[in-house]
């Protein structure tokens, strides 16, 4: 964590972090509206389609879990970095789905921007990067 942020900011984002796994996780992904800002970007790997606002944003989410069934997903503890109003967030991931009678695995980092309003943490950008030779 940056050195000016405060412990409790990084208690919150990660907080907000496991709120946003648990509900994708659980089937839940209106629940994903309480993390994210009305704003937020997702940018897909390779960073040439961009998903911009939060219901598409969600609904990226509920079209992923229509169409595949997670079979395993692991994620580490978040690295967390704050600098006032603005925070970055990287965790290593791994998960095994299935998608169309096909079977998928993928590894990589996933990166959060959060900005501090109205004094909660959100997510406002989003994006994947895949392990080299995946994806």
């Amino acid at each position: 964590m940056a050195a000016t942020a405060h412990a409790d900011d990084g208690e919150a984002i990660r907080q907000a972090l496991r709120g946003i796994t648990a509900a994708w996780r659980e089937g839940r992904p209106e629940d994903l509206r309480a993390f994210f800002h009305e704003d937020i970007v997702t940018v897909l790997p390779g960073l040439q389609v961009r998903v911009a606002g939060r219901e598409p944003c969600v609904q990226s989410y509920r079209d992923f879990l229509a169409a595949a069934t997670v079979q395993d997903y692991r994620e580490a503890e978040p690295a967390v970095d704050v600098w006032g109003d603005t925070a970055v967030t990287t965790c290593r991931w791994e998960m095994a789905w299935e998608m169309n009678g096909q079977p998928c695995r993928e590894a990589g980092h996933e990166l959060f921007v959060f900005t501090r309003t109205a004094g909660r943490w959100l997510a406002v950008w989003r994006t994947l990067v895949p392990l080299p030779g995946q994806g």
